[in-house]
This record gives structure tokens, C-alpha cells and sequence, in this order.
């Protein structure tokens, strides 16, 4: 099966495709080097999950300009990082803007990509993070 272009669920997908293709973007250094350094620290060999998140924790929130914690959702489980924001609508909610997996090393721990999915649906899942319909 084919799932639809994923250009269709957001714009910001669209304008990514398009930007990989533009030879003349210009991109800030700051962004640049910041890449850098998550990706040196990202390809460093761990057999500790936890000791490479705390770097890299550190070097994705510089890159994002988000906070970046561990969340434990509803069901227990937990990923590695997010960053949420509070919305003021009312009634109240958060929204998650981040969320990501990190693993020591490839299939040492489950696979990132699925366990991030299904993080993101647990949060979503929550009825305490959505608003009511009622």
C-alpha cells in the first residue's frame, strides 16, 4: 500500500521538499554548525543510551530553541525527548512540537523510528493533552 504524499497533512513538508532541492539557499551558520555538533555527537559510539542523550539533549535543544525533556506518557511509556507548548485556548491544552528517539546504538534497543510513532500516538491518545469535544 501507498500512503498520500505527506505534503498534503502540513505546508511545512511542501516547503522542506522544495528547500532540499534550492542549490542557493542560504543557510545561517549558527544553524550550520549547530547541525555540526549534534551530528558529531550523534555518530559517536555509545553502548549507554542514557549517557548519549544527555548530549545530545543538550545540542538539539540549542538547534531547535525548544526545551527539550524526557516525557513519560499515559501508558507508561516514555521517549527520549519532546518539547511541548502550552497553547491558551480554552479549554487549556499542550501541544507537542518534538518528539524524538535515540538509540545507543542501531538495533541494540528497539527501533527508534516505530518507538517514536508510537510515543506520538500515545501522547496524542491522552485525553488529558486534547481538548474536550464537549
Amino acid at each position: 500500500t501507498v500512503s498520500p504524499p505527506i505534503e498534503l497533512y502540513h505546508p511545512v513538508f511542501a516547503r522542506f521538499f522544495t528547500n532540499i532541492k534550492n542549490l542557493d539557499l542560504k543557510v545561517p551558520i549558527s544553524v550550520v554548525q549547530r547541525t555540526a555538533k549534534l551530528m558529531e555527537a550523534a555518530s559517536q559510539i555509545s553502548t549507554i543510551e542514557k549517557q548519549r542523550e544527555r548530549s545530545t539533549r543538550i545540542l538539539l535543544s540549542d538547534l531547535l530553541g525548544y526545551g527539550l525533556c524526557q516525557g513519560v506518557n499515559h501508558d507508561k511509556t516514555s521517549a527520549d525527548h519532546i518539547a511541548i507548548t502550552p497553547r491558551s485556548i480554552d479549554p487549556p491544552e499542550v501541544a507537542l512540537i518534538f518528539l524524538g528517539e535515540e538509540k545507543s546504538e542501531l538495533g541494540s534497543s528497539g527501533e527508534p523510528s516505530v518507538q517514536g510513532v508510537l510515543s506520538y500516538a500515545s501522547f496524542w491518545s491522552d485525553p488529558s493533552v486534547r481538548p474536550s469535544l464537549y
